[in-house]
């Protein structure tokens, strides 16, 4: 095998229009709780039209993939509601919402690596068939950062 083959490995993550979520690892990895065990380090890139606003750090948690890829199988199945990537941390938040019966949908990504002082809103727009990569991109996730001591989260 030549150097040339060798492929370092992807980090998990979610790419979605101009939005990149990449999953570098867990802020605890020595922990199996519920709550500090489940925190993930990720770095979330958005840009759009000349603009473009990166985060960093310990800002979503696995619970938070795990309740935005139930909601996009939801989404998905009855093309109506709504589907949420949010934490407790103000930095990122993403909003997917049906737009009508056809499948459009509104995705409105809220991010900002100071939220005392800074406010940085995208939006776009897909339709139903970007959901099922969606959410065998957080299968994903989810495969290599399994939910820690989920009962302990109530999921």
């Amino acid at each position: 095998m030549s150097n040339t083959d060798l492929k370092a490995p992807v980090e998990p993550g979610l790419t979605l229009c101009g939005l990149e979520i990449r999953v570098h690892g867990r802020e605890f990895p020595e922990l199996d709780d519920a709550w500090d065990g489940n925190w993930l380090r990720i770095t979330a890139t958005c840009s759009d039209s000349g603009a473009s606003v990166t985060v960093s750090g310990c800002l979503l948690d696995t619970v938070s993939f795990l309740l935005l890829m139930r909601d996009l199988m939801k989404l998905y199945e009855q093309l109506e509601g709504r589907a949420v990537l949010e934490s407790v941390e103000p930095n990122i938040h993403v909003e997917f919402a049906s737009r009508d019966r056809l499948g459009h949908i509104s995705v409105c990504v809220h991010i900002t690596p100071d939220h005392m002082t800074q406010r940085h809103q995208f939006e776009f727009t897909i339709d139903q068939t970007w959901l099922p990569p969606l959410i065998a991109q957080c299968e994903h996730i989810l495969k290599h950062y399994p939910v820690l001591n989920p009962e302990g989260r109530g999921v």
